[in-house]
């Protein structure tokens, strides 16, 4: 029946398969079968016949196509073994990596020197550039590099050899917010680490905020699903140590006192589930300045608030010095606060609005709902939520509010519903945050457990909990850790460090690296020593104590008494680590006066003094005294802690004025006098009013005009490393005022209009200046 014999058949994958065959006559109907299976023409397959020539292509053999075949003709067959080898030795696989490691895509062949096109998303890449790197080895092994891998080189990554396709996806993760803000050294050593592998890590960071007394620690201890009848008013801050989880896929809580806690809190954390961690600010105004140091943009807020309060705000001008009046002032307050870490949330649109809403998320708790008659409750509700429409309508902080929420703390039972949303809306608004699902090394989530769990067997008393470890020990979890050579080499280690410091876990400085604060509740200890409003009966009747709030020198017997408000820390054994903690957070200085340079101040803590009185002590009208005018920076909110970091700085760096009549150097509540030169004829003034920080120069005895533009940049230059080192988002201009003008408001002639107007109205003094009377102090034009 058959005139010729098909030959077992043997081809790669992707290659065209043919199998021919003839018979006697061309009347002869031939079929064609795989296995049992008949075969028919397809888009893959043509069945063609030419006389008494017939033949079976297969377009594009894959391994799939290997068997057995059979031709049939009339009642005779013949077996055709087929075998489709694959084409790869290894092939192309998915690949996913973290942004700025180099990507590697390789395969090798069976066959050498095949020809070989590359595509991204279905286009070609004809040639390789700076960042793609097309290359051959050895004749069978295909590579694609891409150098430095952005999130945009995400995609679909595909090759053909001959007929052959085959496609693989790329997805780059993102590099976590923290570390794009540290150091380009820092993140080469995140990079190296994370080249070895990373994971996922799920981290929720709740601040708690609001005025005193409103219901905030009580409103954790409801969360946490605790009793209140031992709550009694937060000193300073406090940050809860009983953190939770929570389920990211069902929104469940854990609590670690619960009987139906899945997880073993002191182990490894599944990656189903979020730690979720409490910040429990004080309402109190001496704490303002502290509470900068914690703050994050990548939290949850709940600002609380006594509904059953007054709630009209009023003009809260000379905020620095008074207490707010109503509720409202403290909403404002806070808003300006979390403003300052604003983001857009890209993912979220307020409900009728085409308002990008803004990251950190607000949501307002208004507890104390009890405290109002039944039938006046709802009437409550909405008089409150008009009255803040009414008063944010215009302004951009409006946009981190979120749904706000009424309950009970004292009745927790009439308002289950509420406080299980609530949970609830915590996590969703987390999801939002650009730290939600980081990828990290996964040695450094190893380390973190290490060190976070570390029981600290031998070094530090059991009373501390851990609190605090040597760094020493650190390298020794470390090397544990698979950290390399990091007895030696401690690069990494310091990077890890400092991103855990940058979001809150510990307390870490490169240049004080003795010890680890392991809890920030330990350092709170340390902040509510020297600038609680509740002091020891002895701290009272020291003259130390006098002296501090005088001229804010902190002398060493009264360091030793403060330190020992809280004996079971042991805060003496730390007391040089401390002290060099606190210059670090800028809440201690030691001056440069030469006299002077082993004394330690603490500004914050000088009882305050009417702005009039110490300019006077300087500010005489002589000939013999040239003035310059006023150099002002006017924010759009200045934080409370803020001059503080840039009183500090100045006082690191030049001499302060010695005020020879009461014997104190000129370091003040939210001023500053200081020397310029060594005879003391050029004395600088610096200060803070509301939302703006101002200096002046007095010139004694000087016939010549001198630019101080110098001391211009120097406190710009200060300004904006704050900002930077902090991430916070304040804006400001640059304004000027006459010499005699009042910084009480934020008036003055704008740094453009000063070069642009030869003269300009003083609103002050209702008479003309001239502009270059105004800056030439300070530009050099």
């Amino acid at each position: 029946m058959f005139t010729s014999k098909i030959d077992p058949q043997s081809c790669f994958e992707g290659n065209k398969l043919e199998m021919v065959c003839s018979v006697y006559t061309d009347n002869i109907e031939v079929q064609w079968y795989k296995e049992k299976e008949q075969l028919h023409a397809c888009e893959n397959m043509l069945i063609n016949t030419n006389k008494n020539q017939h033949m079976l292509t297969i377009e594009k053999a894959t391994i799939m196509d290997s068997g057995k075949y059979y031709v049939k003709a009339g009642n005779v067959q013949m077996e055709i073994p087929v075998i489709v080898k694959d084409m790869f030795r290894r092939p192309l696989v998915d690949v996913t990596i973290m942004e700025g490691l180099d990507t590697k895509f390789e395969f090798e062949t069976e066959e050498e020197n095949v020809p070989v096109q590359w595509f991204y998303n279905k286009k070609e890449i004809i040639e390789s550039t700076e960042r793609r790197q097309i290359s051959r080895l050895q004749g069978r092994v295909h590579t694609l590099t891409i150098l430095k891998t952005r999130l945009e080189d995400s995609g679909k990554y595909s090759i053909r050899i001959k007929a052959y396709d085959t496609t693989v996806d790329l997805h780059v993760k993102e590099m976590p917010e923290t570390i794009k803000n540290m150091s380009v050294y820092d993140r080469e050593e995140f990079l190296k680490a994370a080249n070895t592998g990373t994971t996922t890590r799920y981290n929720i960071r709740v601040m708690i905020v609001g005025k005193q007394s409103a219901g905030k620690t009580c409103l954790l201890r409801r969360l946490m699903n605790e009793e209140i009848d031992d709550v009694i008013s937060t000193d300073g801050i406090n940050i809860e140590r009983r953190k939770c989880h929570i389920d990211i896929k069902t929104g469940e809580w854990y609590f670690s006192s619960s009987d139906k806690n899945p997880l073993d809190f002191s182990t490894n954390q599944r990656e189903e589930f979020a730690i979720c961690g409490f910040w429990d600010f004080a309402g109190q105004k001496e704490f303002y300045a502290t509470h900068q140091t914690f703050l994050s943009a990548n939290a949850v807020y709940l600002l609380v608030i006594d509904i059953s309060e007054d709630f009209k705000s009023k003009t809260y001008e000379n905020m620095i010095e008074k207490e707010f009046d109503s509720i409202g002032e403290y909403i404002d307050f806070w808003l300006d606060n979390i403003h300052c870490y604003c983001t857009d949330d890209k993912k979220t649109q307020t409900q009728g609005s085409k308002d990008m809403v803004l990251n950190p998320p607000v949501i307002i708790v208004g507890t104390g709902i009890d405290k109002i008659p039944d039938n006046d409750r709802n009437e409550r509700k909405q008089k409150f939520l008009k009255h803040l429409t009414d008063t944010m309508s215009t302004q951009p902080k409006r946009r981190h509010f979120r749904k706000p929420y009424f309950l009970s703390n004292k009745f927790p039972s009439d308002y289950k519903e509420e406080f299980l949303e609530l949970r609830k809306d915590i996590l969703r608004k987390a999801k939002d945050l650009s730290n939600w699902e980081e990828n990290l090394p996964a040695r450094w989530v190893v380390l973190e457990k290490a060190i976070l769990h570390n029981d600290g067997k031998g070094k530090m008393s059991a009373c501390e909990n851990r609190k605090v470890i040597l760094y020493t020990e650190a390298q020794c979890l470390a090397d544990k850790c698979s950290f390399p050579n990091v007895q030696q080499e401690t690069s990494e280690l310091n990077s890890f460090l400092k991103y855990e410091h940058a979001i809150g876990n510990i307390v870490f400085f490169k240049e004080v690296k003795e010890y680890i604060v392991l809890d920030p509740e330990w350092l709170v200890d340390v902040f509510r020593c020297f600038v609680s409003h509740e002091y020891n009966d002895d701290t009272l009747g020291m003259p130390e104590w006098d002296v501090l709030a005088k001229t804010g020198k902190l002398e060493d017997t009264l360091i030793e008494t403060l330190l020992q408000k809280v004996p079971c820390l042991n805060l003496t054994k730390h007391k040089h680590y401390l002290l060099e903690l606190m210059e670090e957070f800028g809440i201690i200085v030691k001056p440069k006066n030469h006299a002077s340079r082993n004394d330690i101040y603490m500004p914050c803590m000088i009882k305050s003094m009417p702005f009039q009185e110490i300019f006077g002590k300087v500010d005489v009208e002589t000939k013999y005294c040239k003035k310059s005018s006023w150099l002002c920076l006017v924010f759009n909110f200045l934080p409370p802690s803020y001059f503080n970091h840039v009183l500090v700085s100045f006082v690191k760096n030049n001499p302060l004025f010695y005020d020879t009549e009461d014997s104190r150097l000129g370091i003040y509540r939210n001023v500053g006098i200081f020397q310029l030169n060594n005879s003391g004829s050029e004395i600088l003034v610096i200060c803070l009013s509301k939302n703006l920080i101002a200096m002046k120069v007095l010139q004694f005895n000087s016939s010549e005009d001198v630019c101080y533009s110098n001391i211009k940049t120097k406190l710009i230059n200060l300004v904006d490393s704050i900002k930077l080192r902090y991430r916070i988002n304040v804006t400001y201009e640059i304004r000027f005022k006459c010499h005699g003008g009042s910084l009480i408001d934020n008036k003055g002639i704008g740094y453009d209009e000063a070069l642009e107007k030869s003269e300009y109205l003083c609103t002050e003094h209702k008479r003309m200046h001239l502009s270059k009377e105004i800056y030439r102090f300070w530009l050099k034009v």
